[in-house]
């Protein structure tokens, strides 16, 4: 087997996951940003935010989770629908675009659904589950693959902690990011071979 297509099989290579990482941004679209403020390596600060002419585009890396559709109409999710796919087979779980809105007929796709009983997962999920494995101390040298996830528990365990990071960094909370992420080192440890 190729090699490359080994190291594809085991990692996502960040690149390849958003297609579209070197396009023109729109003011406020929702990025995965991977920057190194100091300019040495290996120290990476990766967070989700919004696109503003502030990012230093010299020191960070910007994947859009969303680009504008061909057609001019609204935005799709900016995933390798293949990379989507390796996600679907080892997680057991079907790729929604969009997450439906909660309802009160249906609650399968509630924040209330304990993950063991989800069926579906999304583009935040996949930004959530980047977030922690990014912000692990067992990935921080070599940021641009990304290990798959081992099953479906370890994915919304990580996707979960990635959430509450997101929240954390947004409202400057060291204290609980710290925290946060001595919890994803924990899962990521645990997960990794």
């Amino acid at each position: 087997m190729d090699p490359e297509a080994l190291l594809h099989k085991n990692f996502i290579p960040l690149k390849l996951l958003f297609p579209e990482h070197d396009v023109e941004l729109n003011p406020n679209t929702l990025c995965l940003i991977i920057s190194n403020p100091s300019g040495s390596t290996p120290f990476y600060n990766a967070k989700i935010g919004q696109f503003t002419s502030g990012i230093s585009m010299e020191k960070s890396c910007i994947f859009p989770l969303f680009v504008n559709a061909l057609s001019g109409k609204g935005q799709i999710p900016n995933l390798n629908a293949s990379i989507i796919h390796e996600f679907e087979k080892k997680l057991s779980l079907t790729f929604v675009p969009e997450k439906l809105p909660d309802s009160n007929v249906c609650f399968a796709n509630s924040g209330e659904v304990r993950p063991e009983f989800k069926s579906t997962f999304g583009p935040v999920d996949i930004f959530d589950y980047l977030l922690a494995i990014l912000n692990s101390p067992i990935v921080q040298n070599d940021l641009l693959h990304v290990p798959y996830p081992k099953n479906d528990d370890s994915f919304w365990g990580l996707a979960t902690l990635g959430r509450k990071l997101c929240i954390a960094q947004t409202d400057n909370d060291r204290a609980t990011v710290s925290l946060i992420i001595e919890n994803i080192a924990k899962i990521h440890e645990i997960d990794s071979p």
